[in-house]
């Protein structure tokens, strides 16, 4: 029997939410927004970071919802690899979830892959799930960038998509007491190979993981963010400043 209780309590004395908390949060959304909205449910950065914020909350832990600008260095190929740099600027944007423990969490980009603008383009290395910490710190081979510092920001949905929200609620929480029961019968959730922090980045870079090692070059060979991305990232630290 797996005590989440206890993994809950240690996240609030670490002030870090702990992997097997993290596995069963992700676990319960991932299958939540699969089950409400099928195969499109790889564009549903908001309604994936809702979710988690609702769990969360319901564990006692706080999260703010953000919303702006991401980018990573997406890798095809295996060595020689192709990259490029992906993500949401511009006219475009994403929603993440910064905790009160300053993670970022960031479910939806792992589905980059499958997200519709590839048009069927196959990428063969996705991007990990993010619970990232601290915040403050990041490699050079992604960043997230919020409209406006500090503000925690809902979108206002049609009341079509607001009753679609409201089913994923119902989903969630029906799939969550079910998981919550088979943890008392031995359920372990799936294992999340998450990007939480420094430590996480080399293991999975040790392992071979090829969307890391693609990602090396754009360290090695100092190829800087698109040009969209410094100038935002300039302007909230003149604004912060």
């Amino acid at each position: 029997m797996i005590n989440l209780q206890s993994e809950i309590n240690k996240s609030k004395e670490y002030k870090s939410t702990q992997k097997l908390l993290q596995d069963f949060v992700f676990s319960v959304v991932e299958e939540s927004l699969t089950n409400v909205y099928g195969e499109n449910y790889s564009i549903r950065c908001l309604q994936s970071s809702l979710g988690i914020q609702k769990i969360l909350k319901e564990f006692g832990i706080n999260s703010s919802i953000q919303i702006g600008s991401c980018c990573f260095s997406v890798v095809e190929g295996t060595n020689p690899y192709q990259i490029v740099w992906g993500g949401f600027w511009d006219k475009d944007h994403h929603v993440w979830l910064l905790s009160e423990y300053f993670e970022i969490i960031d479910f939806t980009v792992s589905k980059l892959h499958l997200h519709p603008f590839r048009n069927g383009k196959n990428l063969a290395n996705p991007i990990p799930p993010i619970w990232w910490a601290p915040a403050s710190i990041a490699p050079p081979i992604f960043k997230y960038l919020p409209n406006k510092l500090n503000i925690n920001l809902v979108p206002k949905l049609e009341e079509e998509e607001n009753n679609e929200l409201l089913r994923y609620f119902d989903k969630l929480d029906e799939i969550k007491s079910k998981k919550l029961k088979l943890l008392e019968e031995g359920y372990v959730p799936h294992e999340f190979e998450a990007l939480t922090g420094i430590q996480k980045l080399n293991e999975l870079y040790e392992s071979g993981n090829n969307w890391l090692n693609g990602s090396l070059i754009i360290q090695e060979q100092r190829i800087p963010f698109p040009d969209w991305i410094i100038e935002k990232e300039k302007e909230l630290f003149n604004h912060h400043k």
